[in-house]
């Protein structure tokens, strides 16, 4: 009776979606710069907060810019 009800469960209850991760939020050049930065030598999260204020909220920069004003971000620490 429980495997037949299993099915019918999972249909009638909904699952809850799991909260984005930062990381899931970023785009793929962002997350290549943060792998950059790790590559480095900074911590992840460091290098996730320098690619966010590096952005300021502009689009169209390229990899190697972002690259380059995150670095700023790191160094001005």
């Amino acid at each position: 009776m429980v495997l037949e009800l299993k099915d019918k469960m999972s249909e009638m209850m909904p699952v809850a979606a799991a909260p984005a991760s930062p990381s899931a939020v970023l785009s793929a050049d962002s997350k290549d710069v943060i792998a950059a930065l790790v590559n480095l030598g900074y911590k992840k999260p460091q290098a996730e907060e320098a690619v966010k204020k590096a952005r300021h909220g502009r689009s169209g920069l390229t990899i190697e810019e972002l690259i380059r004003e995150a670095l700023s971000v790191l160094m001005t620490r």
